[in-house]
């Protein structure tokens, strides 16, 4: 697993240092299971890493990558007859692998989802369709407060949160030089 998320992370980052004319977006960010994953987990957390070009006036769309990973919990089932037994379910974790974009709608403000597949990244997860709408507000430059669901759609069972975190833009325009 490490093997394989340090290749795609050097790959991502091989190609993206080549276009000087996008930004590069590093986010990170922690949150609370919900659909079927809310029976296995109770908190999850992931990094992101995204470089996006901007393709229209206040539209930016790109490549992104991601690690998100949902920490098992316990459960303790009581049987009648034998007593009471603790169950402990297994963390689950996937590499989504999605296209980016994001709009500023207002001065500030942007809604942004992302599309892709989710590489299982763990023991017996075979990953799934992923995808994330969320919306987010730059607090200062380059510096984003972040609002997303996630989902991990894989056969009929939905991992699922709903995270805030942070992300942080490395721009490469000189268009904001002073004035």
């Amino acid at each position: 697993m490490r093997k394989l998320l340090s290749i795609v992370v050097v790959a991502f980052l091989s190609f993206t240092t080549g276009h000087s004319q996008g930004v590069f977006d590093i986010g990170a960010g922690g949150g609370f299971p919900v659909f079927d994953a809310s029976d296995f987990s109770n908190f999850a957390f992931n990094i992101d890493a995204a470089y996006l070009f901007e393709v229209a006036e206040d539209i930016e769309v790109g490549p992104s990558v991601s690690y998100l990973h949902f920490v098992g919990s316990s459960e303790e089932i009581s049987i009648a007859p034998l007593g009471t037994t603790t169950i402990n379910y297994d963390d689950v974790a996937f590499l989504p692998i999605a296209g980016q974009a994001k709009w500023e709608f207002a001065e500030e403000w942007r809604i942004r989802l992302e599309v892709g597949y989710a590489i299982g990244a763990s023991s017996g997860n075979d990953g799934g369709f992923y995808w994330s709408p969320g919306v987010s507000y730059e607090v200062v430059d380059d510096l984003e407060i972040v609002g997303t669901l996630r989902v991990v759609a894989e056969n009929s069972f939905s991992w699922g949160t709903i995270n805030f975190g942070v992300t942080y833009t490395f721009d490469n325009d000189d268009d904001e030089d002073e004035d």
